[in-house]
């Protein structure tokens, strides 16, 4: 009996060993930035990010997974959105505060004790892993900052390679974390890979657009996109759940197409903001598009393509200087030019 219960125990010995290193791995990471002179920038910003990301976490989607003839339960949550947006503007510390706070939107941390799982292990394992993460993204970015000369370009591709960097460890870390607790690497690989290949490049773009408006008009700006983009994401891990179950995807197609166009319909919005002169101008072009298009018997894809067009053809509004869409009296060359590339 007593062999039995050291053989039983070992896997726990073995899991307990795993978050303890994982602990002291973050703390010296967290301890290696702070002596490097990283601080936490918008603080109230990084509050902010933190909050959503617990939240994300908070309806974070679950799915089913069959393998090897077995089903099992595994989630996707949208917590690097607000990671990736703490990496590109303000550094690796910031990320990782992010990233690590995510976690505090577990479920599991106030849900009614379960003997068969262990809620506080899962919560310093991932809250480790993820600050490690957040950091590394958080240096990839700024990497990328510096090598891009562009201004929106940079952001771009430094949201992009990020979000690569994010992943990759995502996909190390819970193949890891798989071995560990005795299960086989292949099958988190398998899980997880598909998941990375497509939701990198939908969440880093929109990752990018908020860091530009973020700079570029106001940062209250953050408070009205994260909402939508994350609603996005949310109904994209919808899109991949559907998937997964091998279910009919017609009703979630047009579901992502709603919150794609209530994105850019929020985009408007704050396009309509800075300059009131010709509020309501790009919904108007949006509706003569459709409608011209139902004249001209086209189909219903092109149809709301033509609404989309509309609808964002006065997105380059969005690079012009502050002040000059409202400027009274006549423009100098220079202001006339800028207006001429949007």
């Amino acid at each position: 009996m007593q062999g039995a219960r050291d053989i039983g125990s070992h896997p726990q010995r073995r899991t307990i060993a795993y978050v303890a290193t994982l602990l002291l791995a973050a703390l010296l990471v967290a301890a290696s930035l702070v002596g490097a002179g990283y601080t936490l920038e918008s603080s109230f910003t990084v509050l902010a990010l933190s909050v959503a990301a617990a939240v994300a976490e908070r309806i974070s989607v679950r799915f089913a997974v069959a393998k090897r003839g077995l089903t099992s339960t595994e989630e996707q949550s949208i917590h690097l959105l607000p990671t990736l947006f703490a990496a590109v503007l303000f550094g690796p510390l910031a990320a990782a505060v992010v990233g690590a706070a995510s976690m505090l939107g577990d479920p599991e941390l106030i849900a009614k004790r379960d003997p068969d799982r262990a809620p506080r292990l899962k919560w310093a394992t991932y809250t480790s892993t993820r600050f490690i993460g957040g950091a590394a993204m958080g240096f990839a970015a700024q990497a990328t900052l510096a090598a891009v000369p562009s201004e929106f370009g940079e952001l771009v591709a430094a949201s992009l390679v990020g979000a690569v960097v994010g992943e990759i460890l995502d996909v190390l870390f819970s193949a890891l974390t798989a071995s560990v607790r005795g299960r086989p690497i292949s099958d988190a690989i398998r899980t997880v890979v598909p998941v990375v290949l497509t939701s990198a490049p939908v969440y880093a773009p929109i990752v990018a657009l908020l860091a530009f408006m973020y700079v570029r008009v106001s940062p209250w700006t953050l408070a009205l996109f994260l909402v939508p983009a994350m609603a996005a994401q949310r109904l994209y891990g919808l899109y991949q759940e559907q998937r997964q179950l091998a279910v009919d995807l017609s009703e979630v197609n047009e579901t992502l197409e709603r919150a794609n166009l209530q994105f850019a319909a929020a985009l408007i919005a704050t396009l309509d903001a800075r300059d009131r002169y010709t509020a309501g101008h790009s919904a108007a072009v949006a509706i003569y598009s459709r409608d011209i298009a139902q004249r001209m018997g086209l189909s219903d894809e092109i149809r709301d393509q033509a609404y989309l067009c509309g609808l964002v053809h006065d997105i380059g509004k969005i690079g012009l200087p502050p002040g000059l869409l409202e400027k009274t009296g006549a423009l100098t060359l220079e202001e006339r030019r800028q207006m001429q590339e949007h």
